[in-house]
């Protein structure tokens, strides 16, 4: 009887040590599955408490609009293989996002203003002294641009016509077939700009391409077709400075109505290092070694 009596309290006495235990040892195993349980969830996409879905699943936008290309097309009055035009390729084509296409004469076509054939115009393929494909037409400055836009349906967001052997200032911008090729493209509202390098013999083309190429960089928001409701052209010349001297600068200054007392307008002599300051005209600008900007109605 006694031992029966000891026997019970010996198994109340082991139940009792092992019972909690056996009760924590279920409650971690139940902690560990919830928190398996909880790390599995897959997370809601746009869910803002779970910063890893939310970096890996939305993609990066850039709220940088891209520069959009600009078409440019090139043309002059001397001729496809002619340096000057060459020059001016180059330097255009070292801009960003520019797309360039050459349309010219084939032949030299100076001081043919804005003069168009009657008929029909032909053209044939051509290139630029460094190679550039493009197109030679059989006509004038005007024809090219009229062929460019009518015929192999370039929609150019601006023209540059040049660069001319010798300066287009004075009572000699009516006459100039590169000016005249820039106002054909103007009066049909597209941006056009004529650049000329001064000189007839040793033209700096280098320094009259590049102001045009800044030009072009700087007035780039303002290009397009149809853009030049003003219906004008910008008229760059730049002088061929002496060795060890360079263009100035550039300035705005108006068309000479008269050139300076003892030129002819032709015969200028660019001084690049003179000091003067403040020209009256394109004419008097060059002389004093600065590039002219003249702005120039298309119907002159």
């Amino acid at each position: 009887m006694q031992e029966s009596v000891l026997m019970r309290r010996l198994s109340f006495l082991v139940m009792t040590l092992v019972l909690p235990v056996a009760l924590l040892a279920g409650c971690s195993s139940s902690d560990d599955t919830a928190t398996e349980f909880t790390t599995d969830v897959p997370t809601t996409p746009g869910d803002s408490t779970s910063t890893t879905s939310t970096t890996s699943t939305t993609p990066t936008t850039s709220t940088t609009e891209p520069t959009p290309a600009l078409t440019i097309l090139v043309t002059n009055d001397d001729g496809i293989g002619a340096p000057g035009i060459d020059a001016l390729v180059m330097a255009l084509s070292a801009l960003p996002d520019v797309e360039i296409v050459v349309v010219a004469p084939a032949e030299n076509q100076s001081g043919s203003s804005d003069k168009t054939t009657d008929g029909e115009v032909t053209a044939s393929a051509g290139a630029t002294t460094s190679g550039v494909a493009g197109t030679a037409v059989a006509g004038f400055p005007a024809d090219s641009v009229i062929y460019a836009l009518d015929v192999l349906g370039v929609q150019p967001d601006v023209v540059v016509s040049g660069a001319n052997t010798g300066q287009n200032i004075g009572t000699f911008v009516p006459l100039s077939g590169t000016v005249g090729a820039a106002r054909t493209a103007a009066r049909r509202g597209i941006p056009a700009i004529a650049v000329s390098a001064g000189g007839l013999e040793g033209s700096d083309y280098a320094a009259a391409a590049q102001a045009a190429a800044d030009e072009v960089a700087a007035h780039r928001a303002e290009f397009g077709p149809n853009a030049n409701a003003a219906q004008t052209v910008v008229n760059l010349n730049t002088p061929t400075c002496a060795p060890g001297t360079s263009v100035r600068g550039v300035v705005d200054v108006p068309v000479a109505t008269v050139f300076p007392e003892g030129t002819n307008g032709l015969d200028l002599v660019f001084d690049c290092a003179s000091t003067a300051t403040d020209p009256a005209d394109d004419a008097t600008a060059l002389q004093i070694g600065f590039a002219a900007r003249s702005i120039v109605p298309a119907d002159l």
